[in-house]
């Protein structure tokens, strides 16, 4: 094991940030920095979303916007992730950027190392900051990984352009190999105030909640609306081109149709994910209905070809049996408690926690034994199984591995399901994509950011910032504040939004954000312009109310703009 090397303070000294030095190495191959009052590194804690991994990756990372960068991507940049899948713990070493001019930071300091906790979702981009806030500072502390040449391996040599990625040891719970922090700030993929009921994380002893936000918790924050996430609802493949198959043969899919730039004809076939039209679809009622885990079978799901009804799975036995599951128990690939993805879909498909508790119809919990979830229910149960996963990464390792009807090692879910293929659905948001899993319509409507700016595609939340806002650290570094509100500001701005969202492309259009209106003019055309995505339409109707993922979007206060 290499020994945690840091710079001196003589040479802490020419790494200011107005130099243009790259971070280092030692002979190992291991970036060399200095996380000390005095040294060249700033540390910034961030949890929260999980569903957001990948585009703050290329916030922190990409070459986005030249004006709005965190980091100098002339020099090299390093990734470190956990060495459990690589998506729970992640942490970003670079050379801060010394270009920025749309973005103040700070120039006391050279490098950032950014923190990403994606573990536990976005429930620990809020619980936490309130903890710190109330003055619980215990239950606010959280587990980090480590990020030194002791805890960390497998160095590669640093090229500019790409992340050099590094390996570190992390066990929740284990003292040597990660540390409990208090989060400088969060993200979730919903406001804070949805953190409540079942959408109430756990703390990390695994047992005990934390408190329902309330509105007086929220007061203790500084909430800074984000963007809007537009989510959807991926299916297994086997099962999307077993439901496209049935909806061709019903007539519900044309067997040809207009392309999605409406340019030219195309014909429908099994496995066309790429035209909208023929797309198979669930309505927002099935989805609910799944997720409440009501139906314990595919065959809940009928095809009706003639005057003749046959469930899903039987029919696709009998016609298109490559696509035909092993067994046709339902399997749904959920997020934890705590999880803002799970949330966006407790609030879009179940109006939870919306309602007064009288009224709610919560969601289905984790009932397969494996992953930490509780009870021991099998497919001989007869009930869905319900698989909650603590990560975005865990739900699509869920869908691929059930797929596949295998039990890829070491990526974050147990399929104890290993005799063929499973149908299973779950929720991401349009970040993600596996050769696995496909979106489907909701009530034959595409997920894409072009129907989202139309109105017609409702399967959307706007994220939100978040920090206390008498975080202790702020009072013992300076550039902290400044630091932090650079980051949300670049990941709020239209122009690095259209550069960042290129890496989130779907067959059937773009994902996977857009800039809120609060702080952005939609263009007067209601067109969408994939290189300023602004959205026209807000959960919050204007710059005078609170934001509000339960009430319901409206345009926001701009008549000027005619939709």
């Amino acid at each position: 094991m290499k020994r945690n090397l840091i710079l001196g303070a003589a040479i802490t000294a020419t790494l200011l940030a107005g130099n243009a030095q790259a971070i280092s190495v030692d002979g190992n191959r291991f970036p060399i920095f200095d996380t000390s009052a005095q040294g060249d590194t700033r540390v910034v804690y961030l949890s929260g979303a999980s569903a957001a991994g990948t585009f703050l990756e290329k916030v922190f990372t990409g070459t986005g916007v030249a004006a709005d960068q965190i980091c100098d991507v002339t020099k090299p940049i390093w990734k470190f992730k956990d060495n459990i899948d690589g998506a729970t713990q992640k942490a970003y070493l670079c050379t801060q950027s010394t270009t920025a001019k749309g973005l103040t930071l700070p120039n006391d300091k050279a490098n950032l190392l950014i923190f990403k906790r994606d573990e536990g979702g976005s429930g620990y981009g809020v619980a936490p900051i309130i903890a710190e806030a109330k003055g619980d500072n215990a239950g606010a502390a959280i587990e980090f990984m480590k990020v030194n040449s002791t805890n960390c391996s497998g160095a590669t040599t640093a090229v500019v352009g790409a992340l050099s990625s590094i390996t570190c040891n992390y066990t929740s719970g284990e003292a040597g190999n990660n540390d409990k922090v208090i989060p400088d700030f969060g993200i979730s993929d919903v406001d804070p105030g949805a953190f409540k009921g079942q959408n109430a994380p756990l703390k990390t002893d695994g047992v005990t909640l934390f408190s329902d936000v309330t509105a007086s918790d929220v007061s203790l924050l500084t909430v800074v609306p984000g963007a809007a996430v537009v989510f959807g609802v991926p299916a297994t493949m086997h099962l999307y081109k077993a439901l496209q198959g049935a909806q061709l043969a019903m007539g519900t899919i044309p067997t040809s149709g207009r392309n999605n730039t409406n340019t030219a004809d195309v014909t429908c076939a099994i496995g066309d994910v790429i035209n909208q039209v023929c797309m198979p679809s669930l309505s927002k009622q099935e989805i609910a209905t799944l997720i409440k885990g009501d139906w314990a079978n595919w065959d809940k799901l009928k095809v009706v070809v003639g005057g003749v009804s046959t469930g899903l799975a039987a029919w696709a036995t009998v016609n298109q049996s490559a696509d035909a599951p092993a067994s046709a128990v339902t399997h749904i690939c959920r997020r934890e408690n705590g999880s803002g993805t799970q949330a966006q879909e407790n609030n879009f498909a179940l109006n939870y926690p919306c309602t007064t508790a009288s009224g709610q119809t919560a969601p289905a919990s984790g009932n397969d034994g494996i992953n930490g979830n509780t009870n021991n229910k099998t497919e001989s149960s007869a009930v869905a199984l319900i698989h909650e996963n603590s990560t975005a990464g865990r739900v699509t390792a869920c869908l691929k591995d059930l797929n596949l009807g295998v039990d890829t090692a070491a990526d974050g879910f147990t399929n104890p399901y290993l005799s063929g293929v499973r149908w299973a659905i779950g929720a991401q948001s349009l970040e993600k994509k596996d050769v696995n899993f496909e979106f489907v319509k909701i009530n034959n409507i595409a997920p894409s950011l072009s129907n989202v700016v139309k109105g017609s595609y409702l399967d959307w939340f706007e994220n939100t910032f978040q920090y206390n806002t008498n975080h202790a650290k702020f009072t013992t570094d300076n550039g902290l504040k400044l630091t932090i509100d650079a980051i949300i500001k670049a990941a709020s701005v239209p122009a690095v939004m259209g550069a960042l969202n290129t890496g989130f492309t779907h067959g059937f259009g773009d994902g996977a954000y857009l800039a809120n209106p609060k702080a952005n003019t939609p263009v007067a055309t209601g067109i969408y312009d994939s290189s300023l995505p602004i959205n026209p339409y807000s959960h919050t109707p204007s710059a005078s109310v609170a934001l509000d993922n339960c009430r319901a979007p409206v345009a926001y206060n701009n008549s000027a703009v005619g939709l």
